[in-house]
Formats: C-alpha cells, sequence, structure tokens
C-alpha cells in the first residue's frame, strides 16, 4: 500500500486494469491512490487539486466529495464495503471507470453522463446489480472495453445492441449463458471476446466477428469448434474446459499462439497442422506440444506481451 499520510500518493498497483487504459493513465501524469480509511474527504481533495491527479484509485465508504474533482479522468473503486455510486455521475469527463466493490454495487451508474467514457467494468450480482442493468443496457456508443462480472444475459444479443462500439468484450461469470447470440452490431469492431465460467455450449455466429483475433472461453460446455473454421483472422485461441476435439481446427492458417486444455478426444495432432502457431500456454494440462515454446516457461518474453496485448489483460498467464 503506498504512503497515504498526504491523502493522495502515486501506486504501481494497478489492479488488473486494461493495458490499454493504463497506457492513457500514464498520458495524463499516471495512477495515485487514496482512502478514506487513510485520509479525510477534504484532504484527498486538497491533495488531488494540488497535484493534478487525473486517475484515482480510491477505497472509500462515502464519494460524496467526487464532485469536488470534477477533472477526474479514470476512476478505480477498490473496496469491500458497498459505497454509493450515484456521485460517480458527477464526473463529466470520466474516461474510463472501474468499479471493484466486492459487496457488489449500491446506487445507479448513469452512462450518459459520462459522454468521453471508453473503458468500463462493473459487476451486476445481487439487488444493486439487478437494478443497474437497465442502465447498462442503455448503452454507450463510446466504449471501447466493456468488462462484466456475474452477467445476467442468457447471450450478447443486448449487450451488442447497447455497445456497437466495442473492440474488448470480458464477461466473468454468467451462469445462464448458453449462445453468443445476435453478435452483428460488433461486426466491424470485436477484436476480443473473453468469458470465464459462462456455461456456452456453441459459439455458432460468432463468424460474423471480422475482427476477432482473440477468442477465450474458459468452463464453457463447448459442443464443437466448427464456427471457428472460417475465422481465418483469429490469431489467439484460449479455451479451457470441455472441449470436445481440436480436430474440426486441423490446418488453420491463423492461430499464432493457444492456451488450451486437454480435449475430450486427447488428440493434440491436429495443432502439428497450424502452420502459424508459434507458441502454446497450458503445458501442465496438455503435456509436451508439436516442438513450439510454452510461453509459461519463457518469462519475460516478447511473446507474453504479445498475448497479453490481443487478450487485453494483463492477468497471469495460466490465471483462468
Amino acid at each position: 500500500m503506498p504512503d497515504l499520510t498526504p491523502g493522495v500518493a502515486r501506486t504501481n498497483d494497478h489492479g488488473g486494469l486494461p493495458p490499454s487504459m493504463l497506457q492513457a493513465i500514464a498520458g495524463v501524469g499516471g495512477l495515485w491512490a487514496a482512502g478514506d480509511y487513510y485520509a479525510s474527504a477534504g484532504t484527498i481533495v486538497e491533495a488531488a487539486r494540488t497535484n493534478g491527479v487525473r486517475a484515482l484509485q480510491l477505497d472509500a465508504r462515502d464519494l460524496a466529495f467526487l464532485d469536488q474533482l470534477p477533472e477526474l479522468e479514470f476512476l478505480h473503486l477498490r473496496s469491500d464495503g458497498r459505497a454509493d455510486i450515484g456521485p460517480v455521475r458527477s464526473l463529466g469527463l470520466l474516461r474510463g471507470l472501474v468499479i471493484d466493490h466486492d459487496a457488489g454495487l449500491r446506487g445507479t451508474i448513469d452512462l450518459a453522463a459520462h459522454p468521453h467514457l471508453e473503458w468500463l467494468k462493473l459487476k451486476l450480482s445481487g439487488k444493486g446489480g439487478a437494478e443497474n442493468v437497465p442502465m447498462v443496457l442503455a448503452g454507450h456508443i463510446g466504449i471501447r472495453d466493456l468488462r462484466i462480472g456475474e452477467a445476467p444475459f442468457a447471450d450478447l444479443t443486448d449487450l451488442a445492441r447497447a455497445f456497437p462500439a466495442l473492440r474488448c468484450l470480458r464477461i466473468f461469470g454468467a451462469n445462464r449463458m448458453r449462445a453468443v447470440g445476435d453478435i452483428g452490431p460488433w461486426s466491424g469492431s470485436l477484436e476480443c471476446l473473453s468469458t470465464v465460467w459462462a456455461p456456452l455450449r456453441t459459439v455458432d455466429g460468432i463468424e460474423r466477428l471480422r475482427h476477432l483475433s482473440f477468442l477465450g472461453v474458459t468452463f464453457g460446455r463447448m459442443r464443437d469448434l466448427e464456427p471457428l473454421v472460417p475465422m481465418t483472422g483469429l490469431r489467439y485461441l484460449s479455451l479451457l474446459g470441455t472441449v470436445p476435439s481440436l480436430r474440426p481446427l486441423v490446418g488453420h492458417p491463423g492461430i499464432r499462439m493457444a492456451r488450451l486444455s486437454m480435449p475430450v478426444d486427447e488428440d493434440l495432432g491436429p495443432l502439428a497442422t497450424w502452420p502459424a502457431l508459434v507458441a502454446l500456454i497450458g503445458q501442465q494440462w496438455i503435456g509436451p506440444g508439436p516442438g513450439v515454446p510454452f510461453l509459461e516457461s519463457h518469462q519475460p518474453d516478447p511473446l507474453v506481451t504479445e498475448w497479453r496485448s490481443a487478450a487485453h489483460t494483463s492477468e497471469p498467464l495460466l490465471m483462468l
């Protein structure tokens, strides 16, 4: 934890923020941290103004003072409490909003209050999450990176309609999700799609995503990989969970890196037919690969940086 005696201090604890957001934060002076366990609201406001803070990581039980910091462009809320998020709507210049409240949401979000918003992360669990579903589905034309925990959706149709400019979508928990649905609005924009704990059985329709380069399905229940066959632009593939067979992807021309668990048929032969393959992740699950390195054994490595950039994440390679 940084020294918070003056109320606000620079921090290198980025808390898993998206790499693109971290790059933007660096451009406005870096990330600062504050908490009302360590300083009063008045002290935090004064220190933030004095230092020209534009990106703030905040652990606070009361967010009412945010209206005194209208210049904030990036806000990362980290707390094990349930501070009312209503005051966030006063930040009209906000470009990035990450809400990591462990206890879920209290209060409602208003995306229309943030016309410049590009990055958004929040969890839609519990009563507070349910109250915010309509606010989220009101959508935003400018958001490019969306991360949702405990998504209560059966597919991605409503999100695609609400956020047509997305480049990256990451879902963490969606126990009703069985299919991707109508994702046509993303056909010209989405580059990264990742789901964790969403029991996907099919990705039928995904071939409409002409610019998708990264696909991750963790703990899905995939029936087959046939929908990926025509996706020659797919470069990075992460499949952890139930995958019957890699055989539909024999000879796939584009896959450059893959993170895999053992398919049900235990046939890894298709990997040797991928002409673009340069690295794998998952040696602990699949054993020796077809003569390419395993990235978890070669860190730091430019290929690791490439994988994380494609996945729009700074998570460890084996984190599920």
